[in-house]
């Protein structure tokens, strides 16, 4: 390998390994709730901003080596049953990384937030047939809306502490994907 290609490889790896620590840190946020005027809502979903912000120029080897390593790591903390969340990350990301790149490259943070929320509902109808498959009963629909809801008003502090740290990063502007 040339020295070229092994700092090219070296890079994509690094942008992974980007991703992984970011959404490490937002699967320990999700692992909590918030309380809104006597109401507790859940931040389950909150890690997802995290998969659909995923640095464009990872690798994508080492990106679903990770994102399977994030799910069961969620699986772990959330103590819920094994392999449920690891799937779901990898759907997730593999349907919007590669199914939906080419659109989520150009957009600007209020079409990023529209098209999050489409993949949002495409989370919730994942994570409502996992439940019934894994545990034998379908998830409370008032549980996974007030979920979409708190992970949508969060989207925009999330997308913009990921530019923000790719642009300490030294990301080109152009790389660092939803602009």
């Amino acid at each position: 390998m040339s020295k070229p290609e092994q700092t090219n490889a070296l890079q994509t790896l690094s942008r992974a390994i980007q991703g992984f620590i970011f959404c490490l840190v937002l699967i320990f946020f999700s692992l909590s709730s918030v309380e809104i005027f006597g109401q507790y809502f859940r931040l389950a979903f909150l890690p997802f901003a995290g998969l659909f912000l995923w640095p464009l120029q990872a690798s994508k080897r080492w990106s679903l080596v990770f994102v399977f390593i994030l799910g069961v790591l969620y699986d772990i903390f959330s103590g819920g049953p094994m392999g449920i969340w690891a799937l779901s990350f990898l759907i997730y990301f593999i349907a919007v990384n590669e199914g939906i790149r080419g659109i989520k490259d150009k957009l600007g943070w209020l079409q990023a937030l529209g098209l999050f929320f489409v993949t949002l509902i495409f989370l919730g109808a994942i994570a409502a047939v996992l439940n019934r498959v894994s545990l034998g009963i379908w998830p409370s629909r008032i549980i996974i809306v007030n979920t979409v809801v708190v992970t949508l008003i969060a989207f925009p502090l999330i997308y913009w502490i990921r530019n923000l740290l790719s642009f300490i990063g030294g990301e080109p502007q152009e790389n660092r994907g939803l602009q």
